[in-house]
């Protein structure tokens, strides 16, 4: 009885493990091409139903930017990194054109010229809305709609709104930032007229550098001349030249004298030494504000012409304008139905062989 369960266990193994000819195959496909195409048309219908019924096809377009620096013969080009600096935004900075497309002023002025108050408010056409970015200088603005029509007429309309919104977004910044200019311009004045009073008053006041430098020059010229008069004293008594009591009573007080002027030119040049650096910290301080002012006014004047003459770093030009898809990017039925199709065989092809495995077992047990 072991021997003939060994025996069938080893025929069941031969047989699952037999290779399966094209032949065989071919001859298996036709057996089970019933189970096969059932399989195939149910998923290909449940995919049409699926992507028609429950699924709706969204359409993208698109419109091409090209941004260019547009600067005039006049240098604003420091105007322009500055007012980035401070305001932080620019029309190469991707953040920015994102959030200038969010902005409800700019939605709503793109739903009343379509005038589709009655089926879209500012969210739902923010969400549907896009900016990609290809390159540095180049960017779409993307619409995504159930209409393809619809998708192109909004992507059209929403970038020519778009340049007017930046034109205005960007006549906004810089009127900010005028007025942040003119106060910085008057703060560093006020801090410059400070400076210099405060060096002024410095100068003039009793005992000056020019006070101390004469008083030191003065007591110099003192100093000489007691010394020569000394070296006089000095030579007569070298000369073996008996001194009067008289002489010797000068000596000694010339001496005196001119260790007593000499501490006084020491300590004069302390204190002369002491104002310069003084008046050097004054001076300082008045040419870093004189340096501020400069640059606050300068700045203001190439404000003023900015304005005056409407001129902007970047240009925004539409190299590309949208034109209605004729394929959606989602719920593609024809797309979505060849899917199917495609899995369906596979899938078909795949339980044709499950079952054609499930007989031999069966039947070799």
């Amino acid at each position: 009885m072991l021997r003939v369960s060994t025996n069938l266990f080893n025929m069941e193994s031969v047989s699952v493990k037999e290779d399966i000819t094209l032949k065989q195959i071919v001859d298996l496909i036709l057996r089970e091409k019933i189970i096969i195409l059932a399989v195939t048309i149910t998923a290909v219908i449940v995919s049409g139903f699926y992507s028609y019924f429950i699924i709706k096809p969204v359409y993208e377009a698109k419109v091409t930017f090209l941004i260019k620096e547009d600067l005039p013969h006049i240098d604003t080009t420091h105007f322009f990194n500055t007012m980035q600096e401070v305001t932080n935004i620019s029309m190469s900075n991707p953040e920015t054109c994102q959030s200038y497309l969010k902005d409800p002023d700019f939605l709503s002025s793109v739903i009343e010229e379509l005038n589709l108050r009655e089926t879209y408010d500012v969210d739902n056409l923010g969400s549907s809305l896009h900016i990609s970015w290809q390159e540095e200088d180049t960017f779409y603005l993307i619409s995504r709609q159930r209409d393809p029509r619809l998708a192109a007429d909004i992507a059209n309309t929403a970038a020519m709104s778009f340049i007017d919104y930046v034109k205005k977004q960007e006549s906004q910044v810089i009127e900010v930032f005028i007025d942040f200019v003119l106060l910085q311009k008057e703060k560093s004045r006020r801090h410059l007229d400070d400076s210099l009073k405060e060096l002024n008053a410095f100068l003039v006041e009793p005992g000056g550098l020019l006070e101390l430098g004469l008083d030191i020059d003065s007591k110099k010229e003192t100093l000489i001349s007691l010394k020569s008069r000394l070296l006089e004293l000095e030579l007569k008594q070298d000369l073996d030249i008996t001194l009067e009591e008289k002489d010797s009573v000068k000596k000694l007080q010339l001496e005196n004298n001119i260790d007593q002027l000499q501490t006084e030119v020491k300590e004069l040049q302390m204190e002369y030494m002491d104002k310069q650096i003084t008046q050097e910290v004054f001076q300082q301080e008045l040419d870093s504000h004189k340096s501020d002012y400069l640059f606050w006014a300068g700045l203001y004047a190439v404000v003023q012409i900015v304005q005056s003459h409407e001129i902007s770093k970047y240009s925004l030009t539409i190299t590309a304008p949208a034109s209605a898809p004729e394929y959606p990017i989602a719920g593609n039925i024809f797309g979505n139905i060849s899917t199917a199709l495609v899995l369906g065989l596979i899938l078909g092809v795949c339980l044709a062989f499950f079952r054609k495995y499930w007989q031999d077992l069966n039947q070799h047990k």
